[in-house]
Order: C-alpha cells, then structure tokens, then sequence
C-alpha cells in the first residue's frame, strides 16, 4: 500500500491523505502555502512488486 502523506509544519506532523493498492495517476492541487507532500510505502505495507511513484510541482 503506497500511502501521500502531507504536513502543514514542515515535516514536524504527518497526515495521511489518500492511499493507493494498484496502477492509477492521479492529479492534485494544493493552494495552501507552506505545505510539503511525501509519498512511501508505510513498514508492514509492502507485500511484494515493484513500486514506481513521482511527485511534482
């Protein structure tokens, strides 16, 4: 399970915002400032398979 985190704190808190089990591109917009995204597979959460991910301006 690959999980987008983001943090209105600069990376002190993290929030889970959404989570992904298979294929899909997805599109988001942020238009608060200050906020940082991250995006990981969670300990415990990978299974097996290759995880392939990118985050962008």
């Amino acid at each position: 399970t690959v999980t987008v985190q983001r943090s209105f704190d600069q990376g002190s808190t993290w929030f889970d915002v959404e989570t992904f089990v298979s294929n899909t591109q997805e599109y988001g917009f942020e238009p608060e400032g200050g906020v940082v995204y991250r995006v990981g597979v969670k300990t415990g959460n990978y299974t097996s398979g290759t995880v392939v991910m990118r985050l962008s301006r």
